[in-house]
C-alpha cells in the first residue's frame, strides 16, 4: 500500500508531468490498472473471463487515446493465452481471445457510432489513424530507430535519479526472482515494458512527457526495497520507518514538480487571462490560435473553435502543411475575429509577414510573459 503512496508521489513530482493534459497522463491508470490484473490473475490463478473483457475494454480505451502504447495489451495477451496452453487449457486459451477482442470492441464501437451518427467518420480516420501514422513519424532507417529509442528511454529515465534507481531495481527484483516468485509475472513486467517502449519511442521522437506511462512500473522497485529492509528491522520499526518515509516522500516530490514555479501567480501575470478580458468584451468571440500548440486561450476564454486547425501540431509545413496553410485561409476569409500570435527570440518579427494578417487585422495588445524558463511575447490581433 505504501509503496503504491510513494509511486503516485514520484509521479507527481516528475519531469514528465509537466504541463498536464497529455494521452500519457489519461493512459497511465489504465498501464497501472492492466499490469494489476496480470499479477493477480497469475497469483490466484484465476483466468475468469471477466478479467478478459475488463482488460478487452481498456485496451480498447487506449487504442482510442494514443494506439501506438497497445503494445503492452499485446503482451498482456499474448502471456494469458499462453499460459492457459502451458496449462493444457486449448480451447479456453483461443476462446480467451475472442473475449478480450470483444471487451476491445465494446469503446471502439460506441466511438465509431457516434462518428457515424455525426457524419464524422471520415475525419475520424484522416486525423486519429492517417495523421498519427505519416505526420509524426520520422524518415529514418531501423538501426536509426532502435538506437534511437534505447537512447530517448536511458535519456529520460537520467532526468529523475529517483526513477532511474527505482526502475533498475524494479528489474533486478524481477531478474532475481526475490519476491516475483512467478516466471510468467516477471516475464510479463520485463515484456510488456520493452514492448511499450517499442511503441512509444520507435517513431525516434523523444518528447518528455512519453515518459509518463512508465513510471507506473517504479512500484516495482519500492516492492524489492521494502522486502530487503523488512529483514533487518522489526515490524514495530519497520512501521514507523516506513511511515515517516511515506510522509517525506510524498511532501518532497510534489514540491519538486516542474509545476510548481506557477504556484501563487496571480491571473494577471497571463496573457490568457488579459487577452480574455478584452475579449469577453466583444460580442462575437470567435478566436484563433495561430502557428503554435493551444496555448489555452480557448479554454480560458470559454471558446468553442469555429475553424478546423484552430491550433498547430509538432509537425513541420512540409509533413503537413494544410494546417498552416488552414489557418492563413480563415484570416484572409476574416472567419475570426480574434487571432493570437506568439514569438521568442527565434521569430521575432514574423508576425508582419504573416499572409493577409496586417491587411484584415490590427494588433491591439502586447503581452510579455515568462513560460519555462523562455521570454515570450504574445499579440492579440482584432478584426478591422
Amino acid at each position: 500500500l505504501l509503496a503504491s503512496v510513494l509511486t503516485l508521489a514520484i509521479i507527481s513530482g516528475s519531469i514528465s508531468f509537466v504541463q498536464g493534459g497529455s494521452a500519457e497522463e489519461f493512459c497511465l491508470p489504465f498501464v497501472a490498472s492492466s499490469v494489476y490484473f496480470f499479477i493477480k490473475i497469475i497469483n490466484e490463478n484465476d483466468f475468469g473471463k471477466k478479467y478478459l473483457l475488463i482488460n478487452g475494454a481498456i485496451a480498447g480505451c487506449v487504442s482510442l487515446i494514443k494506439f501506438n502504447l497497445l503494445g503492452l495489451w499485446f503482451i498482456w495477451m499474448a502471456l494469458y493465452f499462453f499460459k492457459l496452453i502451458s496449462l493444457k487449457e486449448i480451447k479456453k486459451a483461443f476462446i480467451s481471445c475472442v473475449y478480450f477482442l470483444v471487451g476491445m470492441f465494446i469503446p471502439i464501437f460506441i466511438s465509431i457510432l457516434y462518428f457515424v451518427i455525426n457524419g464524422a467518420l471520415r475525419d475520424y480516420y484522416d486525423v486519429y489513424i492517417t495523421f498519427n501514422l505519416t505526420a509524426y513519424s520520422t524518415t529514418i532507417d531501423l538501426k536509426t530507430r532502435i538506437l534511437n529509442m534505447f537512447s530517448a528511454i536511458f535519456q529520460q529515465m537520467k532526468y529523475n535519479r529517483t526513477i532511474y534507481i527505482l526502475l533498475c531495481l524494479g528489474f533486478v527484483n524481477c531478474l532475481t526472482t526475490k519476491i516475483l516468485k512467478n516466471i510468467w509475472i516477471n516475464i510479463f513486467i520485463l515484456l510488456s515494458f520493452i514492448f511499450l517502449m517499442i511503441g512509444v519511442y520507435i517513431g525516434g521522437l523523444p518528447f518528455i512527457y512519453y515518459f509518463l506511462c512508465f513510471e507506473a512500473y517504479i512500484i516495482f522497485g519500492f516492492i524489492f526495497v521494502f522486502s530487503i529492509v523488512q529483514n533487518y528491522l522489526s515490524s514495530q520499526t519497520l512501521a514507523i520507518c516506513i511511515l515517516c518515509g511515506g510522509m517525506i516522500f510524498s511532501v518532497h516530490y510534489p514540491l519538486k514538480s516542474p509545476n510548481r514555479g506557477c504556484m501563487n501567480i496571480p491571473q494577471s501575470a497571463y496573457a490568457q487571462y488579459v487577452f480574455k478580458d478584452i475579449i469577453d468584451k466583444s460580442k462575437n468571440k470567435t478566436l484563433l490560435n495561430y502557428d503554435n500548440l493551444d496555448g489555452g486561450f480557448y479554454t480560458t476564454c470559454n471558446i468553442v473553435p469555429n475553424v478546423k486547425y484552430f491550433m498547430r501540431q509538432n509537425v513541420g509545413y512540409d509533413r503537413y502543411p494544410q494546417i498552416i496553410d488552414g489557418q492563413r485561409e480563415a484570416i484572409k476569409n476574416k472567419e475570426i475575429e480574434f487571432v493570437v500570435i506568439r514569438e521568442y527570440k527565434d521569430t521575432i518579427g514574423y508576425r508582419k509577414n504573416i499572409p493577409y494578417l496586417n491587411d484584415n487585422y490590427k494588433e491591439i495588445k502586447k503581452f510579455k510573459q515568462l513560460y519555462e524558463g523562455m521570454d515570450f511575447t504574445y499579440y492579440l490581433y482584432c478584426l478591422k
